[in-house]
């Protein structure tokens, strides 16, 4: 099940926290396609905007092993002549798997009562 405590915190209202489990769910598969896309492109900045910005709602759900990985792309995306193409690859994709495990306990919480 996804934790949703940090949510409750902030919202303190069952119908805020899944329209924002829902919102994230549905950004999920573009925030990958951006990212994926900007690397490809060598878009540095936009691939650690985009990176930073899933980061931050990972630890919104407490997912804080993917949310490192993202940290990680944000990183390395800020120094690219730091950059091995193949590590981050590597790491985007096992973000990108990590994530449908996360996108399968969102929607088994928004299909619960």
């Amino acid at each position: 099940m996804i934790d949703v405590s940090v949510l409750k915190v902030l919202f303190d209202d069952d119908v805020m926290i899944r329209k924002y489990l829902g919102v994230f769910r549905g950004d999920v598969p573009t925030s990958l396609y951006e990212l994926r896309e900007s690397i490809k492109n060598l878009d540095w900045d936009n691939a650690s905007i985009t990176a930073h910005s899933l980061k931050s709602q990972l630890q919104y759900l407490k997912e804080d092993e993917v949310s490192k990985l993202a940290y990680e792309i944000e990183k390395r995306c800020e120094d690219p002549n730091q950059l091995n193409g193949e590590e981050l690859h590597k790491i985007l994709e096992d973000m990108a798997d990590q994530l449908q495990s996360i996108v399968i306990k969102i929607d088994s919480y928004l299909s619960s009562n």
